[in-house]
């Protein structure tokens, strides 16, 4: 699947969960929001540039440019604060087929949402899973596998 397939993937996906049409020549908040988390995706999971985002919504026939695509990306984490239904599109979405690199991308940017008190706890789980990695390096694909399963 090509990077193209793929972004028509994502979007389809956000258009089943939010009920909308996100290539809507609107500007009302939920559809700004949904079509953030596209460009969200895109911009750090496709590895898209702003320019690529851009003449791909104008090719699906919204009126877009680098910098409202610049916009949403940088309001990202503001949007999904006050609208929780985003983070668990997010996390649906990303939960689906996406590749280890794919998903660090999406870790980092979800670290920078994070409360500090909550850096502390992900830090000292961090800590914990390399250290026991590097003494068995085998054991750390168990635990993984145990973070998965419901």
């Amino acid at each position: 699947m090509n990077r193209i397939e793929q972004a028509d993937s994502i979007a389809d996906q956000i258009k089943a969960l939010s009920g909308l049409d996100i290539f809507k020549n609107t500007r009302q908040r939920e559809y700004v929001e949904a079509r953030s988390l596209l460009i969200f995706l895109m911009y750090n999971t496709l590895n898209y540039r702003l320019s690529e985002i851009e003449r791909y919504f104008i090719e699906r026939g919204k009126h877009y440019n680098h910098a409202t695509v610049l916009y949403a990306l940088r309001n990202f984490n503001s949007y999904r604060q006050f609208n929780k239904e985003i983070s668990k599109w997010l996390n649906i979405i990303t939960n689906k087929d996406t590749l280890v690199l794919q998903k660090t991308s999406v870790i980092l940017e979800n670290i920078k949402a994070l409360r500090s008190e909550d850096i502390n706890v992900l830090y000292n789980i961090v800590q914990e899973m390399y250290t026991q990695q590097i003494n068995d390096p085998n054991d750390i694909e168990v635990k993984e596998a145990e973070l998965v399963t419901p």
